[in-house]
């Protein structure tokens, strides 16, 4: 088989390059093959799986979308280690880096055949994005949504849709047009973790597959005609997905094998390959089929469009002209210009305006505009080195302050909510309603998101920092007693305490992962809990038989106590990042207590109206906390002498944690594990590293031999379903992206609940337990018989002994007979003799007297 380009050149693909031969009479592609992304690799497979070879191979490459030109003979992927969109031709030369800024979690990946443009979700931006390489030109589409985790993506240049599954706190699948407008929400029933995605142009038909729920569906492209194809049973962890010639491929994460489905045929069912280096992840058939021909307004003349000409389901010319950031779009609708609305300069050349952390010369003003903040000034989030330079630039988009005012204000968990309280304490309004046991509280400025976790039902959740889209985190069931949480804003991790399990654990907020961060031990009780992203530490509260607050590197490491005398019950637990001051209180001895971050300079501040605290912050040098004597919400100043007064009642209800809201307590710092980290899975934050950051595995996966950064799975390819992976989430909530970052996964192994494997384990379970029974029968009666036998040994034993006396007694008894028997007769013979004279006797006594 051979390769044949628009212009009529030859050249050997790679399935010849295996075979050691080229034919120049046949275009290999009439033959479609499968291209898979496989962690390090990618790879050609045959459509019936007996040949594979790989087409790129690299340990620092972690692949995880993929596409295809097939008129062009190029690849595309994304690599979610390096953070880049990449090119190759088909047989793996002239390897290029399309996009490399502003990335963190580039996830899915879909070709645009018609207009040549690549488009990509991402997980961590939370955002779906498009890229004109021929003129170096880059558009955000759609922002996706604090609480999203878009996942794969497919195009449809023949009708002009764009489609993107969503496995974050709503799970869903989405649709718009291809330049970004008509967005609608298709499919948001029935669907936990949406993966793979993949369309059918001949019949304009959807499908999909659910990580967690085990299955195929598909769909109209209006989400209606909804069918499932394939589920529970024959299917463990599908992840990519793909469509050629009335059959679905897929990849299975668990089993490492790639599968296929007939969709007409649904019995038809049978795998094609393993895949036992690592899991599959991107996966599409390469075939001239799954790429007609279009003709598209935009393929002549770029549609007259200065910058990007995108197709369009709902225009009616078909298309519309987009800008880059920074410029906007003219009145004639085609030529973008910079500056702001009302005046048209020259027109914006195709430079791709500078991105996050960047530093620019101090003339580019397109930085740092106030556009879309209401007339506040935006954030940058440069260093400080950046300033000296020139400008400092934001993401993609406008970063916007939030709506609280600078000063900030408080947050107070009351049982059944969460409660906004102004920091003089004159006003109050409820933000969450309808909780169960609301304990602790954390909040993210970043993502303008509040934190809470629930001890009674188990489970940690979220929301806007107004209330608003209340979504679940981790969900009932998946942590037993969550009762201090604290936010990597930085970084965007999650910490918790569980006192009932001992543990300290941390999950991925954009990625889905979690991790057994430190296990307490027997006899401790572990409790609030806080982190310092600046300086990549993490402190907990012990409240156990030996009362401690402790210290250890935000990766875990380095544990160690800080305050390990005269505590009984350390309850809040707070950090003034500015002035690296530690502050906490204890609800037995009814004092606040201060020292340095690492427990030195220990003094107490007031025990005078401490009656119960339970939870404290700390904020501008003012400390706050809750007190369960009195209901109350008190504040003081954190200097050495702290006068205690009353700051608010809330209204009827038991004051829990409490958090001070302000950006000032959670200052911009760098992040290392943007900037250097190149770990397949987690990154975690490190005060021991000199990286500054860690690279660790989630649950069910570990470090893979000589490598300090990927991560592989710990079942065997060939288990199926051992033990539960799904840690994010079983929540509605995260779920992951990316298998490592990947995607974390969700679904790391398999869940342990699914009714198939109930039915499939609970008869081998049963028989295993006859066994066991019969062989317990088998040992008892073993023993019994044994002692049985030693005991009819013994009792023959003394019957024996017993049998030599028995002659000399029978004599005896002979003798003894003989003796009594002539005794008898004696006194026989006596009786006879006494009648004898008794009758004589008589005879006298009745004669006559003489």
């Amino acid at each position: 088989m051979l390769w044949r380009d628009v212009t009529g050149v030859f050249w050997c693909s790679i399935a010849m390059t295996l075979l050691k031969t080229c034919d120049s009479t046949t275009d290999s592609r009439e033959e479609p093959f499968i291209l898979l992304g496989n962690g390090n690799t990618i790879q050609w497979i045959s459509l019936d799986g007996s040949e594979g070879l790989p087409l790129l191979n690299d340990t620092d490459y972690d692949i995880i979308g993929v596409d295809y030109d097939i008129r062009e003979g190029w690849m595309f992927w994304t690599d979610v280690a390096s953070r880049t969109i990449s090119k190759a031709k088909l047989d793996g030369s002239n390897v290029t880096i399309l996009v490399s800024d502003s990335m963190r979690v580039p996830d899915g990946l879909a070709w645009d055949w018609a207009t040549k443009k690549v488009y990509w979700s991402d997980a961590g931006r939370k955002r779906i994005e498009v890229y004109d390489p021929l003129r170096n030109v880059r558009q955000l589409l759609k922002s996706t949504g604090s609480q999203s985790l878009p996942r794969d993506i497919a195009v449809d240049p023949t009708t002009g849709w764009l489609f993107w599954t969503d496995w974050g706190g709503s799970p869903k699948v989405e649709r718009m047009s291809m330049d970004g407008t008509a967005h609608t929400t298709i499919i948001s029933t029935d669907i936990v973790w949406p993966s793979g995605l993949a369309i059918d142009y001949a019949t304009h038909t959807l499908f999909w597959s659910d990580a967690s729920l085990d299955k195929l569906e598909s769909s109209d492209f209006d989400g209606q005609h909804r069918r499932i194809l394939l589920e529970r049973r024959f299917i463990f962890y599908p992840f990519g997905l793909a469509f050629f010639n009335s059959t679905l491929y897929w990849g299975d994460w668990v089993v490492g094998f790639v599968y296929r489905l007939s969709v007409v045929d649904p019995t038809d069912y049978n795998y094609v390959r393993p895949v036992l280096e690592s899991e599959p992840t991107g996966l599409k058939v390469v075939s001239k089929v799954n790429q007609p021909q279009v003709e598209t307004p935009c393929s002549t003349a770029n549609g007259e469009c200065s910058h990007l000409c995108l197709i369009s389901a709902t225009s009616p010319s078909g298309y519309s002209c987009a800008c880059p950031r920074h410029f906007r779009l003219g009145q004639n609708r085609r030529d973008c210009y910079s500056g702001k609305q009302g005046s048209e300069p020259t027109a914006a050349t195709t430079e791709v305006p500078p991105t996050k952390g960047s530093c620019v010369q101090a003339n580019y003003t397109a930085c740092c505009t106030s556009d879309n903040c209401q007339g506040l000034p935006p954030v940058c989030t440069c260093s400080a080195e950046c300033h000296s330079l020139g400008t400092c630039c934001p993401d993609i988009e406008i970063i916007c302050p939030l709506s609280p005012p600078p000063k900030g204000f408080l947050v107070v968990a009351n049982e059944d909510g969460l409660v906004r309280l102004e920091l003089d304490g004159r006003s109050q309004s409820v933000l969450v309603r309808g909780e169960r046991h609301t304990t602790a509280i954390d909040y993210d400025l970043s993502s303008n998101t509040l934190f809470w976790s629930d001890v009674v039902l188990g489970r940690i959740r979220r929301s806007f920092l107004n209330g608003s889209d209340v979504t679940t985190v981790i969900g009932s069931g998946r942590t037993e007693s969550p009762e201090g949480i604290a936010v990597d804003w930085v970084n965007q991790m999650l910490y918790w305490t569980d006192a009932r399990a001992k543990r300290i654990e941390v999950f991925d907020l954009e990625k889905g992962h979690r991790r057994l961060l430190i296990t307490t031990g027997e006899g401790t009780l572990p409790r609030t809990i806080i982190v310092d992203p600046t300086t990549r530490w993490l402190y907990w509260s012990d409240w156990g038989e030996k009362a401690l607050i402790e210290r250890a590197s935000m990766d875990g490491q380095q544990r160690r106590p800080i305050v390990s005398s005269n505590l009984v019950w350390p309850n809040g637990l707070a950090i003034d990042i500015q002035s690296q001051s530690l502050y906490w209180a204890d609800a037995m001895l009814d004092k606040i207590e201060s020292s340095n971050a690492d427990g030195t300079n220990r003094h107490v501040l007031t025990t005078i109206g401490i009656f119960h605290p339970f939870s404290l912050t700390v904020h501008e040098a003012q400390l706050y906390w809750s007190d369960w004597e009195m209901d109350v919400i008190l504040t003081g100043s954190s200097d050495i002498y702290l006068n205690a007064r009353l700051l608010a009642r809330l209204n009827g209800s038991r004051p829990m944690g409490i958090k001070a809201v302000s950006s000032a307590n959670q200052p911009s710092v760098p992040n290392p594990c943007l900037i250097n980290a190149t770990c397949s899975h987690m990154c975690l934050l490190s005060s021991i590293s000199e990286k500054g950051f860690a690279c660790v595995c989630p649950q069910g996966w570990k470090m893979k031999h000589n490598s300090s950064s990927q991560c592989t799975i710990l079942q065997h390819p060939g288990t199926l379903r051992s033990e539960s992976s799904r840690e994010a989430s079983g929540t509605a909530g995260v779920k992951v992206v990316h298998r490592s970052v990947t995607v974390k996964t969700p679904k790391e192994t398999m869940s342990e609940n699914s009714q198939d494997f109930q039915l499939e384990v609970l008869p081998l379970t049963l028989m295993a337990a006859i066994v066991l029974l019969s062989v317990i029968v088998i040992v008892m009666s073993s023993f019994l018989i044994a002692r049985l036998r030693t005991r009819r040994r013994k009792r023959i034993t003394f019957l024996e002994r017993r049998c030599i006396a028995i002659p000399n007694i029978y004599s005896t008894v002979h003798s003894i007979q003989s003796e009594m028997t002539s005794f008898q007769t004696e006194m026989t013979s006596s009786v006879t003799e006494m009648t004898s004279s008794q009758s004589e006797m008589t005879s006298s006594q009745t004669s006559p007297i003489p």
